[in-house]
């Protein structure tokens, strides 16, 4: 769960961040399992990349 106050304090707006955040988790874990066929630092690199901006898509 995506717990921010602006979450919390309105129902539409949880709703939202959180239709979008299981699409980017989605998203992440696809690139995850695409990344599998790279080395392992451009793995690591593009994996970690997909992690912090899930985190900062769900958080703005």
């Amino acid at each position: 769960m995506i717990l921010n106050p602006w979450t919390l304090a309105n129902e539409q707006v949880w709703q939202k961040t959180h239709r979008l955040g299981g699409k980017l988790f989605v998203l992440v874990g696809v690139l995850g399992i695409i990344s599998v066929f790279f080395n392992p630092m451009l793995r690591f690199g593009l994996f970690m990349g997909g992690v912090v901006a899930l985190l900062v898509v769900t958080t703005v």
